[in-house]
């Protein structure tokens, strides 16, 4: 079975796109498939977005549109790295679908065959944002990129390469990752090589995009817009933890 872990912020109603679109074309054909009555959704909404029409409680409410089974945290102040640590350290399955509140899945998603790919070639398998490269060399997120000739490719250099965009990870990698990480950077960006802590584990790794050559994206930014209409800014880089 998977977990899903989301980090949120208030934007119930970007949740629900987000949601719909992960159930209607991914979770719910594989909920059919286990014959399972649902999936845990373990949440935890920062208190920073939307907040002069609503609160954290109205994001835990959506979730519960899709789930009987959720855990859920409201902390006092927002933190992207504690949000993510937080979330890690409840999940009790071998595979963890991770998820923000702002991502719109385009087309069908095969996550048994996800799971496949994690228990025989990468630990974690991400899915692109913009259209897939048609020709060698392939590369993604500055990084070239090895094709398997099915629908996996595969990082030649894993320093830099694991992301927080939908990703289905391994249980394994967030077990040996969470005692390495910290409250004061960008999650994201602790897994990279120029982080000590974090070199020999991010080396031993290997890391995936789920598609094939010229594939369009499979996933949708919906959450840039969002926050440009309302001037927020996100900082870049390590420093980002909460927004401005």
């Amino acid at each position: 079975m998977i977990n899903i872990a989301i980090t949120a912020t208030v934007r119930p109603k970007l949740l629900l796109q987000t949601l719909n679109s992960f159930y209607e074309k991914c979770f719910l054909d594989f909920i059919k498939w286990k014959k399972c009555d649902d999936l845990k959704i373990i949440v935890n909404i920062d208190p920073v977005g939307d907040l002069d029409n609503y609160t954290p409680r109205d994001v835990y409410y959506i979730c519960q549109r899709f789930s009987k089974n959720i855990i859920y945290n409201i902390p006092d102040t927002p933190n992207f790295a504690k949000a993510v640590k937080w979330c890690w350290s409840q999940c009790d399955c071998d595979y963890i679908f991770h998820l923000e509140d702002d991502w719109y899945l385009n087309r069908k998603l095969r996550l048994q065959k996800m799971m496949r790919y994690i228990d025989k070639d990468v630990s974690a398998v991400r899915l692109y944002k913009r259209k897939y490269p048609s020709e060698k060399p392939y590369e993604m997120f500055d990084c070239e990129y090895d094709f398997d000739g099915r629908s996996l490719f595969i990082a030649k250099d894993s320093s830099t390469q694991f992301g927080l965009n939908p990703v289905l990870i391994s249980k394994k990698f967030i077990k040996q990752a969470l005692p390495l990480m910290v409250d004061d950077i960008n999650p994201e960006k602790q897994f990279r090589i120029r982080n000590r802590k974090m070199k020999d584990l991010i080396l031993k790794h290997k890391f995936g995009i789920y598609g094939r050559p010229g594939d369009k994206a499979y996933v949708k930014d919906i959450g840039t817009e969002w926050r440009q209409k309302r001037s927020i800014e996100k900082p870049k880089g390590e420093s980002f933890l909460t927004w401005k």
